[in-house]
């Protein structure tokens, strides 16, 4: 708004500068008439009007929220008219024209994920017989940071009653004002959601709670399960195309105009003022729909894919609105021009207003343009060291089902047939994967508490072993390779359970696991909850999952070239050293979006890598967001660190703060930094 606003008042300056310097011009000369002719004109008559407004205009509503209200912000919008006035007499008139409007709004939910905030889709089935049939669950949808543009196209018709009057012997500067109504017909109206701008950015998520486990599985809390389409995703209406048609019917609006008048020539006037425009009725059209409409199924073939199916109605079509208006304000400038003249007069008249707008308002423009320095600072991105072997590992977990007191691996005994077809899609996708040297497999044995702590260790082994003579067996995996573990009762992945579960007694469950270290002491005071009750759910819902083989699969990347790199980046980014990244991010144009993804992947797959979070800090910088890169680079003690730090401040005009860390890095030999300083200080000079 400040900034339409200063255009609005250096609009004016240029055109009382142009008003007064036109009273000696010579096409003033060619056209004056005299007093008496000079009233006749301005007596009734009939003017054609073109203008055009800017300012904020939108749709107005109250967003009700789904846990707390949202928020409605117009944006910056227009419009433009060719109208026709009539004048009884010199003061009074009538007017009505045909134009066009463009409208912009956006609807805002703000804050983030909350776990216990979300918005119920209903009940779901889960018939995937991962839990051995079917089982209900109830889907859940949060939104965080939530935005909805909304843009909008009228057609409008205008009725207007005018008054004029105009100031001084010659009567070159006037005042208008006008009130009436607008008839505003609908041409299109769409709604976008928008999307984040980096993978981290999160708008959607997806999860679903399983009453019979206590689990809300993808919730915010929990991990994502993309492969079972609950998780978050940050770009809902690329992924999912959520944008549409805004159902809205015809507005009637009221207006009112208040300006000056400037008179160019005896027939042509300039017109500047504010323009109101508030919609009295309501424009949603049709009946309401929910804001998300649940699929039938939403687990469909497991399509891996969050919110897939999911129905998004847009905020206006949704009952969270339940009324909507159009509402503008803002600038606006027309030329006038007096009809029922002379050819003769209509091309002196044409030939005034092109010199007067187009010559004086360049002049005037480079006059007043003011000579303020724009540094150009250098950001400092780091190449990383290559790495010469790139050692990786992936763990996973082998949750196979042995009869009581058994090691034998039985296939056809309950899930195991899927458990083993998971490990040997695994394990036959690295074996044939050539652009690995596998090094180790690693399996540790667990088993659960219950029973005798000796026996569940001789258990763990036993199953371990068993696990290893599979892989034997079915993959050929040579011993030299292989290294097997057990650890017996794993009450550490069991606290763990707990801590997360929606368990009864689940206090009292943690408080048993954190005051005794004896097994059986903890055994039989989990035996002794709400009468044993407790304990048999512990048996049947929560041990199984602690019988278990962990195998970690330890194997050695291969180097990539700049174009193989573009395309594992996009598949198996884990392949890739933080060096080979760079190497692609740099490949593109600075400042693409390939560039920026590049940088935004390597800061995800090597989180706590200073040179992966100074490079992604930079990009941050480099696109505004200035106290997200500083809160990036804070705990990193890099030289090119201190002038990336230093350009965010220099940016945000601290330049007490941008000096003491270009400073810093001038003596730590960053030459990016010596340039950087020298530029802030010709920007402060300009700015004195």
């Amino acid at each position: 708004m400040k900034k339409i606003s200063l255009i609005i008042l250096f609009v004016c300056s240029v055109i009382l500068i142009t008003a007064q310097d036109a009273t000696t011009d010579k096409v003033q000369a060619d056209t004056l008439q005299t007093n008496n002719e000079q009233k006749k004109i301005q007596d009734k008559g009939s003017y054609l009007t073109i203008g055009a407004g800017i300012g904020p205009t939108g749709l107005n509503y109250t967003l009700q929220g789904l846990t707390s209200d949202g928020t409605n912000l117009i944006k910056l919008g227009g419009n433009a008219i060719i109208g026709y006035s009539y004048y009884f007499n010199k003061n009074w008139g009538i007017g009505a024209g045909l134009g066009a409007s463009y409208y912009k709004s956006t609807g805002k939910y703000k804050g983030d994920f909350v776990e216990n905030e979300f918005l119920s889709l209903g009940i779901q089935i889960d018939d995937d017989n991962i839990s051995g049939g079917p089982v209900d669950y109830e889907l859940r949808v949060r939104l965080a940071n939530w935005q909805e543009r909304q843009i909008a196209y009228f057609f409008e018709i205008p009725v207007l009653l005018q008054y004029q009057t105009k100031f001084g012997k010659k009567e070159k500067i006037g005042m208008y004002f006008n009130l009436g109504a607008k008839f505003q017909i609908p041409i299109k109206a769409k709604y976008e959601v928008i999307d984040g701008k980096y993978y981290n950015d999160e708008k959607l998520n997806v999860s679903g709670y399983y009453n019979s486990a206590g689990m809300d599985l993808g919730s915010p809390n929990n991990p994502s399960l993309v492969y079972h389409s609950f998780g978050s995703i940050h770009n809902p209406n690329e992924r999912l195309g959520w944008n549409d048609d805004i159902n809205i019917k015809m507005s009637i609006a009221g207006t009112a105009g208040l300006g000056l008048i400037f008179g160019l020539s005896p027939r042509v006037d300039m017109m500047l003022g504010a323009f109101i425009d508030y919609g009295f009725n309501n424009v949603k059209k049709g009946e309401s729909k929910p804001l998300f409409i649940a699929p039938e199924k939403y687990l469909s073939g497991n399509t891996n894919y969050v919110g897939k199916n999911i129905e998004y109605s847009g905020m206006v079509n949704s009952d969270k609105i339940d009324k909507a208006n159009l509402f503008s304000y803002g600038a606006k400038i027309g030329i006038r021009i007096k009809l029922n003249k002379s050819e003769k007069q209509a091309t002196v008249d044409t030939v005034y207003i092109e010199r007067i707008i187009v010559d004086t308002l360049i002049k005037e423009v480079e006059k007043a343009q003011p000579v303020i320095y724009e540094p150009s600072y250098t950001l400092s991105y780091v190449i990383p060291p290559a790495e010469e072997v790139k050692q990786r590992s992936d763990t996973y977990s082998a949750n196979l089902n042995f009869e009581v007191a058994k090691s034998e691996i039985l296939q056809n005994y309950k899930n195991n047939e899927e458990v083993l077809r998971e490990i040997d899609k695994i394990i036959t996708e690295i074996q044939k994967d050539t652009n690995l040297t596998v090094t180790k497999f690693k399996i540790i044995g667990y088993s659960s508490p219950d029973g005798n702590t000796q026996n569940n260790m001789t258990l763990s082994e036993q199953r371990a072993k068993a696990f290893v003579k599979y892989l034997q067996d079915n993959y050929g995996i040579d011993p030299r390779y292989l290294d097997v573990e057990w650890e017996g009762e794993d009450w550490k992945e069991f606290r763990k359970i707990i801590e997360e579960a929606n368990i009864q007694d689940r206090a009292m469950i943690l408080k048993i696991l954190d005051t005794e270290n004896n097994p059986d002491r903890i055994r039989t005071k989990l035996k002794e909850l709400s009468g044993g009750s407790t304990y048999r759910i512990l048996l049947n819902d929560y041990f199984p999952r602690l019988r278990r083989n962990e195998y970690t699969i330890a194997y050695i990347a291969r180097a990539f070239n700049i174009e193989e790199a573009k395309q594992m980046i996009k598949t198996k980014p884990q392949y890739l050293s933080l060096n080979e990244m760079f190497l692609v991010a740099n490949s593109y144009p600075s400042g693409s979006k390939e560039f920026k993804e590049t940088f935004d992947i390597a800061v995800r797959m090597y989180p706590d890598d200073p040179i992966a979070q100074n490079n992604v800090a930079a990009l941050d910088i480099e696109d505004g967001a200035y106290n997200r890169g500083i809160s990036r680079l804070e705990n990193i003690d890099l030289p090119e660190t201190w002038n990336n730090i230093g350009v965010a401040y220099a940016e945000q005009k601290q330049y007490i703060l941008a000096e003491e860390f270009f400073e810093k890095a001038i003596k730590a030999g960053v030459k990016e930094a010596s340039k950087n300083l020298e530029e802030m200080k010709k920007q402060i000079e300009s700015n004195q």
